[in-house]
């Protein structure tokens, strides 16, 4: 009677570990994606209702400026990550009252691959994310 396995037994078995791993670590790299593109949509959102603050607590107004790979705060230039863009670039303005400036409101949409996020700024200063 022989003991162990034979070489083909463990050449499949090792087959499917492989293959087993690359799909896990597939979805880990996409899972890392979706946790980056968050992230930027939550810094972004809270650098906007940072600005709306400062308005109506220093009594001026106070602007970002979006680029397609960045944006603008108080002289303050962030990047944003590869592969992330703002489709739309445009100035968010806020009054001292903290309600965005006539015409300085809107959708700011992120893109990264397929995934799409909307930062709307409504014109009472109101600012959600879909």
């Amino acid at each position: 009677m022989k003991k162990g396995f034979s070489l083909i037994e463990t050449v499949i078995v090792l087959s499917i570990i492989g293959i087993l791993f690359a799909f896990i670590s597939y979805q880990l790299s996409s899972f890392g994606d979706q946790a980056r593109f968050k992230a930027v949509t939550r810094m972004i959102v809270s650098d906007l209702r940072l600005c709306q603050q400062n308005a109506i607590t220093q009594k001026e107004s106070c602007e970002i400026v979006f680029g397609t790979n960045n944006y603008k705060t108080d002289s303050k230039v962030k990047q944003l990550p590869p592969l992330i863009t703002i489709q739309n670039p445009q100035t968010i303005r806020f009054a001292s009252s903290g309600n965005p400036c006539p015409g300085y409101f809107g959708t700011i949409i992120l893109t990264l691959k397929k995934q799409t996020a909307k930062i709307i700024i409504s014109s009472f200063g109101r600012i959600r994310v879909e």
